[in-house]
């Protein structure tokens, strides 16, 4: 058996959960070496190999190597810009041997002693709770090349045994293209329903799963497949989620979440209602609803599907929807008011008040809230924050003077998150605060804070670019 196969070093992991992916339809294997990149990779770098199991007679290729790189967006979305070494390497014998090693070895697997072959692929054995014991990167390309040779004069051994995972059905790209069209419209909609970016990529990824694994062949509509797979997932997410938020420490704010991320290629039309269905404070009114209350308004007046659309998304009746959407609607209504104003404007104001905010003026900084200002501050218990909303402007001033120390040396800017100005501060690239302001006449009347620093990894990764 043959393979063709990557190995990436990659500064870090955007998806640091996703260590471990067997193929459904294709024959392909990813691992993260959670258990021996230490040894192998600096500074916290982190190693993923990647193989796709050749059939007799084919070759890996250019194409081969791009379907792996697109098994990467799936399980590490935004790799690319994290690649510290990548090696390609098209045709390589397979072993499922298991390699013991003592120390580590050699991160690679080219010299191994495997003739008319680039090297042996040691197939990934589980073992443990420590992660992969098998693979090539674990043992010096000799001592694979060793065992392999071992095994195949075994007597009666025959040729090393494959993965069984390459004996399965190769999947058409139109299917993978299928799904990465509407990749961003799904997350939008995780995003919105659960109001963590996180928690939505994990929707994605699960919706990517019985994409491949059961989706028609023949669908009506891709689009309404997709979104139904990922609303009742959210549906399933928030029954729990709302038991959790009702013991957080302290006040619970939504994921903070680059607007690109969100909103791409709209018209000036659609991206005006897009940014207003992601800003801070939108999310945060979102809240008021109960789930399925969220679900239909998000997919009715966001999203813009028709009832008989959205009733077998939520498996309830036209007519049952059309009651939820009226009450989603009441309770919006009964929110405070929201203010709204130009991108341009919000910048304008944003900018003023990091003027403000930093100038040492006092009294200057105490003139851009209103006297009946209101400051919720989420720290999720894993920072030090209030446990309850600061009123009033003489209390929020000496909060945010109490807390200048750690302004000092920190970097101040603006970065374009849920889609409106956001105050960040941020220490060598690692974000410690998130500011959303609200203005009612040229004034900050709100201000949302986000501390807990589990909530800032979309930022953080954004960071670099700004």
């Amino acid at each position: 058996m043959r393979a063709a196969c990557l190995d990436v070093v990659l500064a870090r992991l955007p998806r640091p959960r996703n260590t471990f992916v067997l193929g459904i339809d294709d024959p392909l294997y990813c691992s993260v070496h959670t258990a021996t990149t230490p040894a192998l990779a600096p500074g916290g770098q982190q190693i993923v190999s990647l193989a796709r199991y050749l059939a007799p007679g084919e070759h890996g290729d250019g194409e081969a190597e791009r379907e792996l790189e697109g098994v990467l967006d799936l399980t590490q979305p935004g790799w690319r810009a994290l690649v510290v070494q990548r090696r390609f390497l098209p045709n390589l014998t397979v072993s499922n041997a298991v390699v013991a090693t003592a120390g580590g070895g050699l991160p690679g697997r080219a010299g191994a002693a495997v003739p008319g072959a680039d090297g042996l692929f040691v197939t990934g054995d589980w073992v443990g709770p420590r992660g992969m014991l098998a693979d090539a990167v674990l043992a010096s390309a000799k001592e694979a090349g060793t065992l392999a040779g071992r095994a195949a004069r075994r007597p009666g051994a025959g040729s090393p045994r494959p993965c069984k995972v390459a004996t399965m059905p190769r999947a058409t790209a139109s299917r993978t293209d299928v799904f990465e069209e509407y990749r961003r419209h799904m997350f939008g909609v995780a995003y919105r329903m659960l109001g963590s970016a996180a928690d939505a990529e994990d929707i994605v990824q699960e919706a990517w799963l019985r994409w491949r694994e059961s989706a028609p062949e023949e669908l009506r509509s891709e689009r309404s497949w997709l979104t139904t797979v990922a609303t009742r997932l959210c549906l399933d997410q928030l029954k729990s989620a709302r038991a959790r938020r009702e013991q957080y420490a302290g006040p619970w704010l939504p994921e903070p979440v680059p607007t690109e991320a969100l909103i791409d290629g709209e018209s000036p039309e659609a991206r005006a209602e897009a940014l207003d269905s992601i800003s801070f404070a939108f999310m945060v009114l979102l809240e008021r609803l109960a789930p399925l209350e969220r679900a239909v308004f998000l997919l009715r007046d966001v999203f813009d599907f028709d009832y008989h659309e959205i009733a077998p998304m939520v498996a309830r009746s036209e007519p049952a929807c059309r009651q939820t959407l009226r009450r989603a609607r009441q309770r919006l209504a009964a929110g405070p008011p929201r203010f709204t104003a130009s991108y341009e404007e919000r910048l304008r104001l944003t900018e003023a008040f990091i003027r403000a905010a930093t100038g040492g003026d006092v009294p200057a900084f105490a003139a851009a809230f209103t006297a009946d200002v209101v400051q919720w501050a989420d720290g999720g218990g894993k920072v030090k924050s209030g446990l309850h909303p600061i009123y009033g402007r003489e209390k929020v001033v000496r909060l945010f003077a109490h807390q200048a120390a750690e302004i000092m040396g920190a970097r101040v800017g603006v970065m374009g998150l849920n889609g409106q100005p956001a105050v960040v501060i941020s220490r060598d690239g690692v974000p410690s605060n998130v500011i959303f302001p609200e203005f009612l006449d040229g004034q900050v009347y709100e201000i949302r804070v986000v501390r807990n620093p589990d909530k800032l990894a979309a930022v953080r990764r954004a960071i670099p670019r700004v």
